[in-house]
């Protein structure tokens, strides 16, 4: 990667953005959610960018609560369930919309944790609907056959299926993504200048609402992997080799805002 693309940003640290996906991106993909860490160094570079940064974000598919404790960093900005939910300055905001569907995400979650497949993990979103992962299972027909129970089993609802890095996500029919929080946080603290790196298909959203924020400089940066999504890299402007070199943007990117 030329690091030179970041300048525009160290030179104007204050009215600036560091935007980042969680899982895949600041933390290595796990076996289990509940087994994905964020290591010490890329919390210590956080920090550090929060203190000379105009913003330093976190947009995750987790539920906001669930990325707040994994990142440990109090004082970042978190969005949680692609945009549904903010953390910011201690208070919680959540798009009251998506609270609707919640009976009937219930039920099509219920129905689905019937069937037992053998090391699937069913992981409860909250608002934002549920997941289902299959990053453990050894069939090689499993991913075909989730995707048509869950394709059938949302049929005639209003909730939607999306997929990601071995899971599917079934979520509410709202109007709202990564990118649409992207943009709102962009605009809203009046940025001149912001990356946003990510790993999975929804982060193409976060492109989007990244270039469409209106700011001098936007940067798109995609992480590459065994397991990356087709059309990320393609709309990225930079993409790093693996989940390891992230830290190294975040270190080049402090070095000017000291």
């Amino acid at each position: 990667m030329d690091y030179s693309i970041l300048d525009p940003l160290r030179e104007n640290a204050l009215r600036s953005g560091v935007l980042t996906d969680l899982d895949g991106t600041i933390s290595p993909i796990a076996p289990t959610p509940e087994e994905a860490r964020v290591d010490g160094e890329t919390r210590k570079h956080l920090c550090l960018l929060n203190g000379g940064y105009g913003l330093v974000a976190v947009v995750s598919g987790r539920p906001v609560k669930q990325a707040i404790d994994m990142v440990g960093i109090g004082e970042l900005v978190y969005s949680g369930n692609h945009g549904l939910e903010l953390m910011s300055g201690g208070k919680t905001e959540v798009y009251k919309e998506a609270g609707h569907f919640q009976k009937t995400i219930r039920r099509i979650r219920d129905g689905i944790s019937q069937f037992n497949f053998p090391d699937i993990i069913i992981e409860d979103k909250g608002i934002g609907g549920f997941a289902v992962h299959y990053r453990n299972s050894n069939d090689p027909k499993i991913r075909d056959q989730l995707d048509y129970l869950l394709h059938r089993a949302i049929e005639g609802s209003s909730l939607t299926l999306t997929e990601g890095r071995k899971v599917f996500e079934v979520r509410p029919n709202v109007q709202r993504d990564k990118g649409d929080i992207v943009k709102e946080l962009c605009r809203g603290h009046e940025l001149q200048g912001a990356i946003y790196i990510g790993d999975d298909l929804a982060d193409r959203d976060a492109f989007r609402g990244l270039r469409g924020a209106g700011m001098g400089t936007s940067i798109c940066i995609a992480v590459d992997s065994p397991e990356v999504p087709e059309g990320l890299k393609e709309s990225a402007d930079v993409v790093l080799p693996s989940q390891k070199e992230v830290i190294n943007v975040f270190k080049y990117l402090q070095s000017g805002s000291d």
